[in-house]
Order: C-alpha cells, then structure tokens, then sequence
C-alpha cells in the first residue's frame, strides 16, 4: 500500500492512497482518500487497520515545510478513517515496528533537524483512542533516544532492531 505523496504538478500532499494488486499486477487507488493530506508519513498495519502516523502537510522547500502530530486509523472493514491521540511531536520519516502488541516509531525528522527520539504505544489503547480521544501523553511512551536516524525498523525475536541509518553529528 502505497499512502499519501505529492502528484506531479500538484501544489502540495495528496490524500490519495494506491493499493498494488497482484493479480494484474498493478498500481490502483481503492482506499478512500486521507483525511489529513500529507506524504512521508510512517505506516503499519496491524489486522484490519491501517494506520498513519505524522507526515509533511506543506511543503515549500527543505527548509520551509510542516510536519504534523496527525495520526489517522483506516478500518478495512468499513472503509473509514478515524483520527488517533495525536503524536507527542509532529513528525516525518519514522521508522515503524511491530512487536509484542506495541506499534513503535523511531527517529525521524522535526521541522527542523532529525530526531533521534523513539516513541511507543500499546495498539488497543491506540486504537481506542478513535472513539475515546485521549492527550498524545496518555497514549505515547516517550522511549530512550536510538542512537540513529533514517534507519529501518523491522521486528524480531521480541526486539525491534533499527537498521542502516545515520548516526548524529
């Protein structure tokens, strides 16, 4: 699943999502769109959810965009969207992971700079926050800071590994 972007010639993020089928196999946009239009947000499924967490909402240069604490679920089953506790800090680029019923974000970029800051949240207080909006701190654990930035999170053996990346400085 592809989810959010900029469009060619477009002013700004698109909503549109596209799902790659591979009966055809081809690119088609069958989700219903966002309702925060923005790209690099960080994204995971987890059963019939598919969630996405920050992103950029305008961009005009590297040095002139905003990101956003936006979190959106979108139920498969019913084909809606829903709005989550927002993150602690509005975010691009985090890595995602999945382990032990916790979804985890980790690094990323700020509106100004990179951060190295990890964060995690048990997926059905999570996802109870659509009907029960709850304040990012009483839904987001503010993790030890990982010791890189634009790496790849991928789970295993109950650990969350974070791979590639570059370190600070």
């Amino acid at each position: 699943v592809s989810v959010g972007g900029v469009m060619h010639n477009a002013a700004g993020p698109t909503p549109t999502n596209s799902v790659y089928t591979f009966q055809d196999p081809n690119w088609v946009t069958s989700l219903p769109p966002m309702p925060t239009a923005r790209f690099h947000p960080s994204v995971f499924t987890h059963n019939t959810h598919l969630i996405a967490c920050g992103g950029v909402t305008s961009w005009t240069s590297v040095e002139q965009h905003t990101c956003t604490t936006t979190v959106e679920v979108l139920n498969n089953e019913t084909g809606q969207w829903s709005a989550l506790a927002p993150l602690p800090f509005a975010l691009r680029h985090m890595s995602t992971a999945i382990s032990n019923g916790r979804c985890y974000l980790i690094g990323g970029s700020r509106q100004k700079g990179h951060d190295h800051t990890a964060y995690s949240a048990q997926l059905p207080l999570l996802l109870a926050s659509a009907s029960n909006p709850s304040p990012s701190s009483a839904v987001w654990e503010v993790l030890p800071n990982c010791p890189l930035y634009g790496s790849t999170a991928a789970e295993l053996g109950g650990c969350v590994l974070a791979l590639g990346g570059q370190k600070p400085g």
